[in-house]
């Protein structure tokens, strides 16, 4: 069975998160090469910087994935992040009561 992947890259604040370390090198990292040498044919790469929670949010409730991947270098999406948990969890419990 495929696993089905999605990847969010959040390329405003790795970007700042990099500097901060001095990782000059990185900066023309190519993230979709990067992200495509990490995800098997048929999975998905989301880049985007301001929508990445509606994204992530939205693909949970739809089921679209079973692994996310989320490249980052803050914390900021820390909330969205345990939604998408949560409502994980709450697909798996309904899945259990069937």
């Amino acid at each position: 069975m495929t696993q089905r992947v999605i990847a969010y890259i959040d390329g405003f604040n790795l970007y700042f998160g990099l500097k901060s370390k001095g990782w000059k090198r990185y900066y023309w990292l190519n993230l979709q090469k990067l992200v495509e040498n990490l995800l098997k044919p048929g999975q998905t790469l989301i880049c985007t910087d301001v929508n990445i929670a509606t994204e992530m949010l939205s693909d949970a409730f739809q089921n679209r994935f079973d692994t996310m991947l989320l490249i980052s270098a803050d914390s900021d999406l820390a909330a969205p992040i345990a939604k998408v948990k949560q409502l994980l969890n709450q697909q798996e419990n309904r899945h259990d009561q069937l």
